[in-house]
């Protein structure tokens, strides 16, 4: 049986596009929201910056989560 040719990756510039638009939004949200629940939390309990820098991590990590799954998709 003869081998089978790799599958393409056809790049059209809408799509990279929209895949741009999608990854700015998703970081933004995800860290941002962490952030502003981080601080929120912050001047709850009295922590200092702690949980701000983690809110800011933890969405950091969702927002890349996110986007693999997204960048899965798309292939």
């Amino acid at each position: 049986m003869p081998p089978q040719p790799k599958k393409r990756i056809e790049i059209r510039p809408l799509r990279a596009g929209m895949f741009a638009l999608q990854f700015g939004f998703v970081v933004g949200t995800f860290v941002l929201g962490g952030v502003w629940a981080g601080n929120y939390l912050d001047e709850r309990f009295g922590t200092g910056p702690l949980l701000v820098i983690v809110g800011m991590l933890l969405g950091l990590l969702l927002s890349f989560g996110t986007l693999y799954q997204l960048f899965r998709l798309q292939i």
